[in-house]
């Protein structure tokens, strides 16, 4: 049998991912918070990266600060409602 030629080799962060994770470090959102809300918005949009990609990431920036928003005013309300 004639080879098939050579296999292709995978390339070490060239994925959708990693882009969005590259791109969301210069804001300095942890890389755990970064991959959770991807895989939340795919979920949403089944699966359609342009929609998390479009205007260079604009709607996973939004996301991950309404996120951070919501937990620090849930922490507020918490620590408000124990003091009094």
């Amino acid at each position: 049998m004639a080879p098939r030629g050579r296999p292709r080799k995978k390339m070490v962060g060239s994925s959708r991912m990693d882009a969005a994770l590259d791109a969301m470090k210069q804001f300095g959102f942890e890389e755990k918070l970064v991959q959770e809300t991807v895989n939340e918005l795919l979920d949403v949009y089944q699966g359609a990266w342009p929609f998390i990609e479009d205007g260079s990431y604009n709607l996973l920036i939004e996301t991950i600060l309404a996120k951070q928003e919501d937990k620090y005013l849930n922490t507020n309300i918490i620590l408000i409602s124990f003091t009094n």
